[in-house]
């Protein structure tokens, strides 16, 4: 007997077959909302002949910014103004190469991001660390929150990863960590979590 239709096999099969875009846009209004300054890097590149055969040219792919201006925050700037735009998305004006070696120093030589990798790898346990990461972030993220597009773009490699490449195997491991996390309450996820599961 055929399983009946649920909400959610409702609004999955909705957002799947819509024709009229609609996943598309709620992401764009949603990333319009989400992501500072890009609202006002929109107004300029539609107010700007330069910034808007820029972008033609990337989104078609015959135009090919610089290595250092390729991703993130730092290709938006070269779109706007090649001229202006720096040459590292995470420059800030306070923050010194001085800086940048002690927060090393303070670290034994790694960044924080390898830090923070090896922490969660350890909390991960016997967990995959894919999987693991993947729930950890939808737990931690406030349940009437929009998701944030990184979470949404790492949710997406994931199950791509897990369906295309044929690896049942970090499905498996996705339930273990939703089971892990079942009873943490969504959007409160703490260090005791981790402490009291060991």
């Amino acid at each position: 007997m055929p399983e009946k239709p649920s909400p959610l096999s409702d609004e999955i099969f909705r957002t799947l077959y819509d024709s009229q875009d609609a996943a598309a846009v709620t992401l764009l209004l949603s990333l319009l909302r989400q992501t500072s300054g890009l609202l006002q890097w929109l107004h300029i590149v539609t107010h700007d002949q330069g910034a808007r055969r820029r972008l033609n040219g990337v989104v078609s792919g015959r135009l090919h910014p610089p290595p250092s201006h390729n991703t993130g925050r730092a290709l938006l700037a070269w779109i706007a103004n090649p001229a202006t735009a720096t040459t590292n998305e995470t420059e800030s004006p306070t923050k010194s190469p001085d800086t940048t070696r002690d927060i090393r120093h303070r670290y034994a030589g790694l960044t924080r991001t390898q830090v923070l990798a090896h922490i969660r790898h350890y909390q991960a346990g016997a967990i995959a660390l894919a999987p693991f990461l993947i729930a950890y972030a939808w737990r931690r993220s406030p349940p009437n929150a929009e998701s944030s597009p990184s979470l949404l773009q790492a949710t997406a490699l994931f199950m791509k990863k897990s369906i295309t490449r044929d690896s049942p195997d970090l499905m498996r491991q996705l339930a273990k960590a939703a089971s892990f996390f079942h009873e943490a309450p969504i959007g409160k996820i703490t260090r005791d979590r981790f402490v009291n599961d060991r």
